[in-house]
């Protein structure tokens, strides 16, 4: 059938893509150094990387307050994750940082860590 305008986007599962953080963190410390996360996305024939995320379990917590720290110099392979100064309220002291593949949006991988 011709394109008429009416037709909604579709995810492309691309097989055999896999996206995986490389050096996970199971704990950080408040007020602690500035960590670089890594992403390795395989069979990605656009070699196009992954788009960063961190939320805390039941809010964005970098955006609304960044009590789960933040993320900075975000490239298709890496992020600077810093922690904040003090231990965020629970159950924000436990955030995930999630990498989503760009290829293919369903392919993500999840970092979840304790600030204490």
């Amino acid at each position: 059938a011709p394109f008429n305008g009416d037709e909604v986007g579709i995810n492309i599962t691309i097989p055999g893509l896999t996206t995986t953080i490389t050096n996970k963190m199971l704990t950080i410390y408040a007020g602690g150094a500035p960590v670089t996360l890594n992403a390795q996305v395989l069979n990605d024939p656009h070699n196009a990387g992954v788009t960063w995320f961190i939320t805390g379990p039941y809010m964005n917590c970098q955006v609304r307050t960044g009590s789960c720290g933040t993320l900075t110099n975000e490239t298709p392979f890496s992020v600077v994750y810093t922690p904040p100064a003090t231990v965020p309220s629970s159950p924000n002291n436990v955030p995930t940082i999630q990498a989503n593949s760009i290829s293919d949006p369903t392919e993500y991988d999840r970092d979840i860590f304790t600030i204490q």
